[in-house]
C-alpha cells in the first residue's frame, strides 16, 4: 500500500511540474480545502461534517528565502508575508458557499550587478485576491466544484487596476470509497499582458491508512497555489507534510523603475517538509522548511516585450503558518 502510494504521488508531482498552477493566495487555497470541512478519522470526506452552517478561518504565514546568486551576476532574496480570510456556509449537506479574502507582500532584495539583467528591477509587490469557491453533490458519489476569481498584482507606486486578472477553476471529484476521492479539474486565468493559463490537474484525498493520507490543495506554510501533499498523523495533535508545488506570478510595475509601466514575472518549483502542531481544536501551527527550484525571472515593457530574463540558483526557505477556524 505505501509503495503505491509513492508512486500515485510521484505521479501527481510530475504533472503538477508540467503545467503552472494557481498562485496566491488564495493563493494562495484549493476549492476543496476553501470550502470543505474533511477529517481523517474514519476515511469520512463528505462535503459537511460540522454541526453549524456557517464556518470562519483566518490564515497568516511568513517565509523567508535565502539569498541565492542569479546567473546573469548579482544576489536575491525574498520575505513574504499571507493572509487569508474566510467564510463558508453550508445550507445543505450538499452544497456549500463561500467567500475568500486573500493578501500577500513580497519583498524583494536585490544585490550586486549583472551583465544584463537590471541590478534593482522591482522591490515590493502587493498580491489581493477575492474567490467565491462553490461545492455542490450531484449524487451520492459525484460533487462539482467551481472557483470563479478576482485578483491584482502590482509593485509599490503603480495602480492596482493595471494588474487586475481574473478566471476560474472547474472540476468535479468522485467518491470511490471512504477513504479515496478523486477528480479532473481545469483551471483558465487572464494575465497581464500575456495570453490567459489553461491549466489541468487532479483532486485527490486518499487516506491511505490511519496515519497516511495524500491529498491536493492548498500550499505549507507561507507557500500558495495548487500542490500535493503527503501526510503523516502520528497522533491527534501532530501532522507532518512532504509536498511541492509550483507558481508563477506576474505584476504590473510602477512608472519609475527600469521598465516604466512594464510587468514582472517570477515563477518557480517548491518542495517542502514541515510539522503542523493543533492547538486545542480551534488553531494551529506549521513550520516548514525546503527549497526553491528552477527559480527564474522575466522583466518585460509595458505591452509584454521581452526586455530581460534570469533564472537563480535553488534557494532553502523557513516557514511559519497560523491558522484559527472561529
Amino acid at each position: 500500500m505505501i509503495r503505491t502510494a509513492l508512486a500515485v504521488l510521484a505521479a501527481l508531482v510530475l504533472s503538477m511540474l508540467a503545467a503552472p498552477v494557481v498562485s496566491a493566495e488564495e493563493t494562495r487555497a484549493s476549492v476543496r480545502d476553501s470550502i470543505t470541512n474533511e477529517t481523517v478519522r474514519g476515511c469520512d470526506h463528505s462535503l459537511q461534517r460540522c454541526s453549524s452552517r456557517w464556518s470562519y478561518e483566518f490564515r497568516a504565514a511568513y517565509q523567508h528565502q535565502f539569498e541565492t546568486g542569479l546567473d546573469d551576476g548579482g544576489r536575491l532574496a525574498v520575505d513574504r508575508f499571507a493572509a487569508q480570510a474566510r467564510i463558508g456556509y453550508a445550507p445543505t449537506e450538499r452544497t456549500q458557499f463561500g467567500l475568500s479574502l486573500g493578501y500577500r507582500h513580497d519583498a524583494h532584495d536585490f544585490s550586486g550587478q549583472g551583465q544584463t539583467f537590471p541590478a534593482r528591477p522591482w522591490n515590493n509587490i502587493h498580491f489581493a485576491s477575492i474567490t467565491a469557491p462553490i461545492a455542490f453533490s450531484v449524487s451520492c458519489r459525484w460533487s462539482v466544484r467551481l472557483l470563479p476569481t478576482i485578483r491584482t498584482a502590482f509593485e509599490d507606486g503603480a495602480s492596482w487596476e493595471d494588474g487586475v486578472a481574473g478566471g476560474g477553476i472547474f472540476g468535479a471529484t468522485y467518491r470511490v470509497n471512504r477513504c479515496l476521492t478523486i477528480g479532473p479539474a481545469v483551471g483558465v486565468l487572464t494575465q497581464i499582458e500575456d495570453d490567459p493559463l489553461l491549466f489541468p490537474f487532479v483532486f485527490v484525498d486518499w487516506t491511505i491508512s490511519s496515519k497516511l493520507r495524500l491529498r491536493s490543495g492548498r500550499g505549507l506554510a507561507a507557500t500558495q497555489g495548487f500542490g500535493v501533499f503527503l501526510e503523516w498523523l502520528p497522533n491527534s495533535r501532530w501532522r507532518f507534510s512532504l509536498g511541492g508545488r509550483s507558481e508563477r506570478l506576474r505584476f504590473r510595475l510602477d512608472d519609475r523603475g527600469v521598465a516604466p509601466g512594464g510587468v514582472g514575472e517570477h515563477a518557480g518549483t517548491w518542495l517542502f517538509a514541515g510539522g503542523t502542531l493543533r492547538l486545542g481544536r480551534r488553531a494551529e501551527v506549521t513550520l516548514s522548511t525546503g527549497a526553491s527550484l528552477f527559480g527564474s525571472l522575466r522583466l518585460e515593457d509595458r505591452v509584454g516585450n521581452l526586455l530581460a530574463r534570469d533564472d537563480y540558483d535553488a534557494a532553502p526557505f523557513v516557514a511559519l503558518d497560523v491558522q484559527l477556524d472561529i
